[in-house]
């Protein structure tokens, strides 16, 4: 009974190792892969800041109009996607994700990294890029669409129709469902974090106490007693042979008597015993001695 609680306990703890496993490499997947789209956006926001610089200075080729905005806007989020395809898949893989996520989620980067480089000590004329609610406002074509949305980095007192925002462009505010959506994708990213640490603290606590369990006697006992094919022990002495019928047998150190041949097949010939152990013999073997005392007649 002790043994066959003791190999349940282990089977538990085995089962236990393999998720925390299995958990970790997930975990550890998502970190990466967000650890990757944040360099990858923080690339792509900054060689599109300087391309708009250079749109805006009136001394190089290029205009700067509302559809220049959205161009670049849609650009930043579809680089981001373009470049970070496996990243994204891991994240899909591990979380969920549907494509809708997924683009909140790259534009939330995005944005996040703009105000990066306005806290950074950013020139003004860097493109405040969209929320994605502001994508919405915008066709296939990269024209305003009719709903009407205010846009993203208008200046305050133009005709965006933003209203007082202190300063500087402003922005709308997204949906509360939105914002909510948006929380909820990188709250996930954070609990892979933590719970990556945790499964691994986790494996390495069962990895021990298997390893504890498994040099228990009465452990490794009961887990022989419940494995198939294991025979039972018989009390023998160990290193001790002898033939089982046509079988040649062995004693193990935990009282067991273990076929020798493979498969526990019985000899073609004989099975003998002799000083060096249990051995199989042509099948005329043993009329030999036989022929010897008829010949010395």
């Amino acid at each position: 009974m002790i043994g066959q609680i003791g190999a349940a306990m282990i089977l538990a703890l085995l089962g236990m190792v393999l998720t925390a496993i299995r958990a970790h490499v997930k975990n550890k997947m998502a970190q990466d892969a967000m650890a990757f789209l944040a360099a990858t956006t923080a690339t792509v926001v900054s060689g599109l800041a300087n391309e708009v610089r250079n749109l805006k200075n009136p001394g190089k080729p290029g205009t700067w109009t509302a559809a220049d905005k959205a161009r670049m806007a849609l650009r930043a989020v579809s680089d981001v996607k373009r470049l970070g395809a496996h990243a994204i898949t891991a994240l899909q893989d591990v979380h969920g994700l549907s494509q809708s996520s997924v683009d909140t989620l790259l534009t939330s980067l995005v944005e996040s990294q703009v105000e990066e480089l306005r806290r950074g000590g950013a020139e003004s004329t860097t493109i405040p890029l969209p929320s994605a609610e502001w994508l919405a406002a915008f066709g296939p074509d990269g024209h305003p669409a009719d709903s009407g949305a205010p846009l993203v980095g208008v200046p305050c007192g133009g005709t965006g129709g933003c209203g007082d925002c202190g300063g500087g462009a402003c922005a709308p505010k997204p949906s509360p469902e939105e914002s909510a959506h948006t929380q909820g994708v990188i709250d996930a990213a954070a609990r892979s974090a933590s719970q990556g640490r945790a499964s691994f603290g986790g494996l390495v606590f069962c990895f021990a106490v298997c390893v504890a369990m498994a040099a228990c006697p009465l452990v490794r006992e009961g887990v022989m007693r419940v494995t198939p094919g294991v025979p039972s022990p018989s009390g023998c002495t160990a290193n001790t042979t002898r033939c089982n019928g046509n079988v040649p047998e062995s004693c193990s150190a935990s009282g067991r008597w273990w076929a020798v041949t493979p498969s526990g097949e019985g000899c073609v010939g004989v099975c003998l015993v002799s000083d060096a152990g249990a051995y199989c013999a042509p099948a005329d073997a043993t009329q030999a001695p036989l022929r010897d005392m008829d010949a010395g007649l």
